[in-house]
């Protein structure tokens, strides 16, 4: 079971393109026969897994949603943790804040990979695509298999793409499209 980033291009683009800057940050694209998702596009969309392989687990594209969920339950769940072990107030803290200089260090991280997001939708903008559909879906099968029921479809214009990156949330196509 891993999530992977897929992507729906309109026709009308240029391919060769596409796949030079996709390729520029070490991805690929890869046609996706997946009836499922098929039927839930447009007849000019094309759906393309961004790699080969290689998962997107830990991605940084939806981690608002799910750093917002897990981080308050995990911190409570470990102070919990750590006081019945018998660990004084202090040293929880300092634990925590061991823990908070870590996410700091993943935010820095998640940061960059945002911003490579938002320069590649910029370059599949420049190669022809009136819009960009990227989609997050955590498959318990094959990318190809895999009976996705897409929840909806969300558009974002500029400036709004890099918060839109990180709020996407599971099974939403979003959608997009050049300032």
């Amino acid at each position: 079971m891993c999530q992977f980033i897929t992507a729906v291009l309109p026709a009308g683009g240029r391919l060769p393109d596409a796949e030079d800057a996709l390729a520029r940050v070490g991805r690929r694209l890869v046609p996706v026969h997946n009836a499922a998702v098929r039927n839930q596009l447009r007849p000019d969309e094309a759906y393309y897994a961004l790699s080969e392989g290689g998962c997107d687990c830990g991605t940084a594209l939806g981690r608002i949603a799910r750093v917002r969920e897990g981080r308050t339950r995990e911190d409570a769940a470990k102070t919990r943790k750590l006081a019945a072990r018998g660990w004084s107030a202090a040293k929880i803290q300092r634990a925590l804040g061991s823990r908070s200089r870590a996410r700091e260090s993943a935010e820095r991280a998640a940061a960059d990979e945002i911003a490579q997001w938002t320069a590649l939708l910029a370059d599949l903008h420049r190669a022809g695509f009136r819009f960009v559909g990227l989609l997050l879906h955590f498959y318990g099968g094959d990318v190809a298999d895999e009976p996705i029921t897409l929840r909806g479809r969300v558009t974002v214009a500029a400036p709004d793409v890099r918060e839109a990156l990180e709020r996407m949330e599971e099974d939403t196509l979003v959608e997009f499209y050049p300032g």
